[in-house]
This record gives C-alpha cells, structure tokens and sequence, in this order.
C-alpha cells in the first residue's frame, strides 16, 4: 500500500512500512493504519504524526497535530 501527502508545492507519495527523509521535517515513517486498511498514519520524528487518505484518492487530505 502506498500513501500521498500533498503539500502546496508537490504531492509525495510513500510506501507503508518504510521510512523516508521529508526535507527538514526529519524521518517520517509511514505505517498502514490498524483502525481502517483505507488509510494510512505517518509519525514524524519530532513527535507530530500527519494522517492521510489512500492514494486511491487524488485528493489525499492531510492533518498536522502537536503530540
């Protein structure tokens, strides 16, 4: 399964299970979601996690949270 995260500039897409260097975001690991197989949750390293829809989707949301 793979997810997209689109910013303002350009959507990424990421493949479960792995991690990835987002700019000067830090590691991001991308993780399928237990609660619902349609989605996708990715923790970042500094503590924020960002929750996106499948890439099913071309309109992947995403949600910033302070941990």
């Amino acid at each position: 399964m793979s997810i997209s995260v689109r910013t303002a500039a350009k959507t990424y897409t990421y493949e479960t299970g792995k991690m990835f260097r987002v700019g000067q975001t830090g590691i991001l690991s991308v993780y399928d979601s237990p609660a619902r197989d349609a989605h996708a949750i990715a923790a970042f390293a500094d503590g924020r996690w960002l929750y996106v829809e499948n890439t099913e989707s071309s309109k992947a949301k995403t949600e910033h949270e302070a941990a």
